[in-house]
Formats: C-alpha cells, structure tokens, sequence
C-alpha cells in the first residue's frame, strides 16, 4: 500500500478551486471535433467555419463564409475570416452537399392539399 499523504484545510480548498477552474474551462471550450475531408482536417465544433458551412447549406442558404452567431458559446458573428477559415468553410459546404442532407420543410405534403382555385 503506498504511502499517506495528509493534506491541510487550506490546501484542499486550494486543490478544489484548481478543481473547479480546470472544470469551468472544459465547460467553456469543450472537446474539439475534427472532421477530414478534402485532404484536410476541419475544426467541425459549433460556430467553427466548418460548421457554419455544413449548416447553411443543411438550410439550404447561399454562400455566406462566416463562424460563430449562433448562440452559446461560439462567439459573434464574423466575416471577416482567415483563407484557412474560408476554405474550410466551403469543404464544409461542399461536404454536406455531398451528403445530400437537407432540413425538410415539409413544405410538400401542404401544397399537396388544395387546389390552385383555393388560393
């Protein structure tokens, strides 16, 4: 069995606070995600340009390069981007065109409904 270590009241607290502090920056900044495509790994977290890309085009929006704006903790809305930021925004375009995956509206089955004279 290895050795015990007694620690003082004040050293504990001290240790709780280095505790708490290490907790609140995971909280704050979370994991990163990366995703490969294009012979390139992408930042794919929340607001990243990756991100912001595969959204808008999930959405079906144009071409818009952006990070952040979206709620949380991914920062403002910005524009004015690095050209890494800006090519990985298109690869994350790109990759979910790719995809084909797209928000349905359901916009369809409503039309389905009536007739051109109800309008």
């Amino acid at each position: 069995m290895g050795k015990r270590i007694f620690i003082s009241e004040s050293e504990k607290k001290s240790i709780r606070k280095l505790y708490n502090l290490f907790e609140d920056l995971n909280d704050e900044y979370g994991d990163e995600e990366y995703i490969e495509y294009g012979g390139r790994k992408h930042l794919s977290t929340h607001g990243s340009p990756f991100d912001r890309g595969m959204s808008d085009s999930y959405y079906g929006r144009d071409r818009t390069p952006h990070k952040g704006g979206v709620g949380g903790k991914s920062g403002p809305y910005i524009e004015d981007l690095s050209d890494d930021e800006i090519h990985s925004y298109h690869s994350g375009y790109d990759y979910n065109e790719e995809s084909g995956d797209r928000k349905d509206w359901g916009d369809d089955d409503f039309n389905d409904h009536f007739d051109d004279d109800d309008f």
